[in-house]
């Protein structure tokens, strides 16, 4: 189910920018698995890798992203230019919206904004 997501976004799904220094271009279903399975620990990007990761592929699934856009949009610029290996360098400020923006994704990628969630 992830291979094709990523194909449709052009065989890359970014977390950050395209070119960005810092950002991480994930290519393959494997990548995209370990990013998921690496969410847990007190390093907080780990956690909004995977919560915008997840976010992305449900739009690229065809859910409406009006909810987190901006969000989306904030998170990659800053993710241009941080990484994983930064954390401990961070203010408590840059950690807070971190965890905010981790949040908002966590938040949409279980219904409670957004589009919620799939009836079967």
């Amino acid at each position: 189910m992830i291979t094709p997501l990523i194909q449709k976004a052009g065989g890359t799904i970014w977390l950050g920018t395209p070119g960005g220094a810092k950002s991480i271009a994930v290519t393959t279903a494997a990548e995209a698995s370990d990013i998921i399975s690496n969410a847990g620990g007190a390093n907080g990007f780990n956690q909004l890798y995977a919560q915008m990761l997840a976010s992305k592929l449900n739009v690229l699934n065809g859910a409406c992203d009006n909810a987190i856009e901006e969000t989306m949009a904030a998170a990659d610029a800053f993710l241009a230019t941080h990484n994983a290996d930064d954390w401990d360098g961070l203010s408590a400020a840059e950690k807070q919206q971190i965890e905010d923006w981790k949040d908002d994704f966590d938040d949409y990628n279980n219904g409670l904004i957004g589009p919620g969630h799939c009836k079967d």
